[in-house]
């Protein structure tokens, strides 16, 4: 039974690949598709560890999802955040429920208020160390059912050997023609890393205290880590120590 669910997971990424053409390698970006299509998610998305020790979203596949990977990282809290935190899946079926509003007070309010009723995040973790996040949602309330979420565990294994993997590759190649090693069009958040160099600069401080001003000037204004970043990028936001 458990070889004929790994073999349906891997089938279902394989035919994510295919239907790019032949000779497509397989990418996280088809582990989480394929994800989403054996689980009935309406999003998956991938979040990874920073040398910074936080996480960054790094894959989503549709707006919403990425925008509430990119709201867990910006109010420090979110079904994501507390999986990454403690090693274990976090399964929420119901977003709107007085225990995960609790729970999660900036998170849950927000995550409702886009659509999205549940979340199920599963760790990626390499011993006993988390390297990721691997986040569905879903529209509607409703636990995952028995077979999902034992294909969601799988989905989440199959997705931290893509991540290994690339890891290795990457650090046997000096000069990578892809400006990451996850392939499919991933963009590691490149203009928030830009952006937090320069705020550290003009305050005077590190990398940590600088991102933690970026996420805070996110959250009070509703918007997106990326839409600061951007403008601190293009010099049209600048922070000043008061």
């Amino acid at each position: 039974m458990v070889r004929d669910r790994m073999a349906g997971v891997q089938a279902a990424i394989d035919d994510r690949a295919l239907a790019e053409g032949a000779g497509v390698v397989v990418s996280i970006v088809h582990v989480c598709l394929a994800c989403g299509d054996v689980v009935r998610a309406d999003g998956v998305g991938l979040s990874l560890i920073t040398r910074e020790g936080g996480h960054e979203p790094v894959y989503a596949t549709e707006e919403r999802s990425e925008a509430l990977a990119e709201s867990q990282v910006a109010v420090g809290e979110g079904p994501g955040v507390t999986a990454f935190g403690e090693g274990r899946p976090v399964l929420v079926p119901d977003l709107d429920c007085g225990a995960s509003q609790r729970r999660w007070p900036l998170f849950a309010p927000a995550a409702v208020e886009r659509g999205v009723a549940a979340v199920f995040a599963f760790p990626l973790l390499a011993g006993a160390i988390a390297v990721g996040v691997l986040e569905v949602c879903r529209n509607a309330r409703g636990a995952l059912t028995e077979g999902e979420l034992a294909d969601a565990l799988l989905f989440t294994d199959a997705a931290l050997l893509q991540v290994l993997h690339a890891a290795r590759v990457a650090a046997a190649t000096p000069v990578m023609e892809e400006p990451h090693p996850f392939g499919g069009g991933i963009d590691r958040w490149p203009e928030v890393h830009q952006a937090t160099g320069m705020v550290s600069v003009q305050l005077g401080t590190d990398l940590a205290e600088a991102f933690m001003r970026l996420r805070a000037h996110a959250y009070s204004s509703d918007r997106s880590l990326r839409e600061i970043a951007r403008e601190v990028v293009e010099r049209r936001l600048r922070f000043d120590p008061d």
